[in-house]
């Protein structure tokens, strides 16, 4: 962002002449799409499930080829250490594929195949060597446990009859 600006060059004739141009430096969007290819902050996925998540950079540069995954796991700890995912030792059951559809758009899909509480937190794509940090997707991935409604389905209305009275007769 600093190069951008004004240049001219001045070509030694007499009478001298100056060619000005104007750089201007064109920063990656870098967004994380759903389904329908609307940009998302959170996403929930249920435990044991696929999760597919989809990273669109924007104006990309011609020499990058590949995009950064990040992962910031929730924690209560002071220390919320980011890792890469795009290491293959980092986590088992990943999957990043990314390619270009056109010059200045490059996309990239991370897949994890069974999703484990574990995976809840924060995730991340970028372009290599963190060049433009102000530009970066992010996504809050919350995981959800299976529902009760299947247990209180298996509770017969008696039951539930039964439980609301001496709730009511405890309060007296």
């Amino acid at each position: 962002m600093k190069d951008e600006g004004i240049y001219y060059c001045q070509i030694a004739t007499h009478p001298p002449q100056i060619v000005l141009t104007t750089l201007k430096i064109l920063k990656p969007k870098i967004s994380i799409l759903d389904k329908e290819n609307k940009t998302v902050l959170d996403v929930y996925n249920h435990v044991n499930s696929k999760l597919s998540l989809h990273c669109a950079v924007k104006q990309a540069p011609k020499q990058s080829s590949s995009v950064i995954w990040s992962f910031q796991p929730n924690t209560f700890e002071s220390n919320k250490t980011i890792m890469s995912l795009n290491d293959a030792n980092t986590k088992t059951g990943i999957q990043i594929l990314t390619w270009r559809e056109k010059e200045g758009e490059l996309f990239s899909k991370l897949e994890i195949q069974k999703v484990h509480l574990s995976d809840g937190g924060n995730y991340y794509c970028n372009l290599p060597g963190n060049l433009h940090k102000t530009s970066v997707g992010m996504i809050k991935l919350h995981i959800v446990i299976e529902s009760l409604e299947p247990v209180l389905n298996n509770v017969s209305v008696n039951s539930f009859y039964l439980c609301f009275t001496i709730a009511l007769l405890s309060r007296l």
